[in-house]
């Protein structure tokens, strides 16, 4: 029985020193979206007692590959979570179930799975974010000596008026009375 706590407890701190990481230092780091570390903290906690206290009653395959869809699909109704947070959060359940569900003595098996999935998160981000672009919605009403359809001389226009490298860049619509054009740009 002393094993079992002993276990606990050290699963527990290797999900906690693995969540930390992973929401704290780098989906903080990156997104600063403080709204979300609550989220991915308790989600964690939450599945990793759920798998660790379970563990022991024989469930079958089907039905705890379905628990944790339920838990993989979480969605809040007051808005859309964007398909990173999605992914954060897939991450954070994921560490919870791997620390909690892994047998007694593959602690070196727990703690290099870990760092994988805080190494590959980490390596992810950082390649993500030096090549991001970044987008901007304007409104920009288009000179009557360029033609409404001549893109490449309007993304000139823009870069010298914006003072930007633009990417690419979409025009959504385009007022032909006013020739105000509705303009989506990705830009460096």
């Amino acid at each position: 029985m002393k094993a079992y706590y002993i276990d606990f407890f050290i699963k527990l701190a290797i999900n906690l020193v693995a969540l930390i990481i992973v929401a704290r230092y780098l989906y903080f780091k990156f997104e600063k979206k403080r709204d979300y570390l609550f989220t991915y903290i308790n989600i964690n906690l939450i599945v990793f007692l759920l798998c660790f206290l379970l563990k022991n009653i024989q469930l079958q395959l089907g039905f705890a590959l379905g628990l944790f869809a339920i838990f993989g699909v979480v969605r809040y109704r007051t808005y859309s979570i964007s398909i990173k947070e999605m992914t954060y959060l897939f991450v954070v359940i994921g560490l919870a179930v791997i620390n909690a569900l892994a047998s007694i003595d593959n602690y070196p098996i727990i703690i290099i799975s870990n760092l994988l999935v805080i190494s590959v998160v980490f390596l992810v981000e950082k390649s993500f974010n030096e090549a991001t672009l970044l987008s901007l919605k304007i409104s920009y009403t288009i000179n009557e000596t360029v033609s409404l359809n001549d893109t490449k001389v309007i993304k000139e226009l823009l870069e010298k008026k914006l003072g930007l490298t633009i990417k690419s860049m979409t025009i959504k619509s385009i007022n032909f009375d006013t020739r105000l054009a509705e303009i989506n740009i990705l830009y460096i």
